[in-house]
């Protein structure tokens, strides 16, 4: 297997691995303390909400790049004639498809 080949799968997983962490720990956190802080009147439970929101778009943007590096790398590794940059290409669309659902699907309206 190419360096290429290597890069991307790894780029590809990353972004999987975040998506998923994504969708099972902190989407469901950033709803169950939005929930909270509209019931409290505490500024301490605004800010907690705040910071979770905050950590959710980065992880989205972190899985925007590490998706786009995939598909760069793999489309790089596809064209050395290495057809094991598809499973880079691949995880990395799907990474790009977990970016796309949850959160920034109520961010962009």
């Amino acid at each position: 297997m190419t360096k290429l080949a290597i890069l991307s799968g790894l780029f590809g997983a990353g972004a999987t691995g975040v998506g998923i962490f994504h969708h099972v720990e902190t989407a469901p956190n950033v709803a169950a303390f939005q929930d909270m802080a509209s019931e409290s009147a505490s500024p301490l439970d605004f800010q907690l909400a705040a910071s979770y929101q905050d950590a959710a778009f980065t992880q989205v943007y972190a899985m925007w790049g590490l998706g786009a590096l995939a598909l760069v790398v793999g489309i790089m590794a596809v064209r050395k004639k290495d057809k094991r940059g598809f499973i880079g290409i691949g995880l990395g669309v799907i990474g790009l498809a977990l970016s796309l659902t949850g959160v920034m699907l109520d961010r962009l309206g």
